[in-house]
């Protein structure tokens, strides 16, 4: 390994970007070791319910009338496969860098090594996942009541009625986006409870909110444009085909996967750094 990065210490934008990359380059055999295995593992039956769930799902794009050939069954095993598939990334990254910021990550950091801290943290974010989304679909609950009780009347006064608390809730969930890409790193380098995490998250997060929307933004739009670059071989694939399956698509959607599990590490770690940043940043102000 190359020499170690320090985690808490108040970076800039670039000096972030500069971490991330120095971090990825020290440990990448380790990242690698450690995700790859199961991440392909994965990736298998993902792309055997994708396929025929476009199938469905351009189906139903040229006949709107024919929702039962949406093949749910498919759609749910994507959803399941997805949620696993995205808590396996997280929960290994966040056991590896809490071993790097303790200072006991080696080149030979295993699964024997990340296992315990790993389900520690899969069932914290599990919990934290079922907080949130409770609060949304009590919060959903409520604004779909009002819309229902309140006299609607005619043209312009339905409409607003029927649009602004959707509105309102879009701008809700905006605003929090910072506070709840940071409710994992607590998980992950102090180990406190999921409401904790949740907590002190919301508060960073708020109290931080530019430079760490800053950061959330630049980080997910980087990784989206290259998902999408990389991904571009499937992407024209099921574009011509309309969905149809085949090795070939399988085989592209595996291309996809892989792409997903190599890109969505750095951007866990590049947020770690804004976290850790802000840490650093109250610990100087205390």
């Amino acid at each position: 390994m190359e020499e170690k990065v320090e985690m808490y210490k108040n970076r800039t934008l670039g000096e972030r970007f500069s971490a991330t990359s120095d971090f990825v380059r020290g440990n990448w055999r380790v990242l690698a070791n450690n995700l790859l295995p199961v991440g392909l593992i994965l990736a298998l039956p993902m792309g055997f319910f994708i396929q025929y769930y476009l199938q469905g799902a351009f189906t139903m794009i040229n006949n709107p009338a024919a929702w039962m050939a949406m093949n749910w069954w498919a759609y749910a095993g994507v959803m399941i496969v997805s949620i696993v598939f995205s808590l396996f990334i997280y929960a290994t990254t966040g056991a590896i860098l809490n071993k790097y910021a303790k200072g006991t990550l080696t080149p030979e950091t295993g699964w024997a090594d990340l296992q315990d801290h790993f389900f520690s943290i899969a069932g914290k974010i599990l919990i934290q996942s079922c907080i949130i989304a409770l609060v949304i679909l009590v919060v959903s609950a409520i604004t779909g009541l009002i819309v229902w009780l309140f006299p609607h009347g005619s043209g312009i006064v339905a409409l607003t009625l029927t649009v602004l608390p959707a509105v309102i809730f879009s701008i809700l969930i905006f605003i929090c986006v910072p506070a709840l890409s940071l409710i994992y790193y607590p998980l992950y380098f102090e180990q406190v409870s999921a409401w904790k995490g949740i907590m002190k998250g919301f508060r960073w997060g708020f109290k931080y909110w530019g430079s760490t929307f800053v950061s959330v933004f630049l980080g997910a739009f980087l990784f989206m444009v290259g998902v999408y670059i990389l991904s571009m071989p499937y992407i024209i694939y099921i574009v011509f085909k309309m969905g149809a399956g085949g090795w070939l698509g399988y085989l592209l959607s595996m291309l996809m996967f892989a792409v997903v599990l190599v890109l969505q590490p750095l951007y866990i770690v590049f947020v770690a750094f804004q976290y850790t940043s802000i840490a650093s940043r109250l610990s100087c102000d205390n």
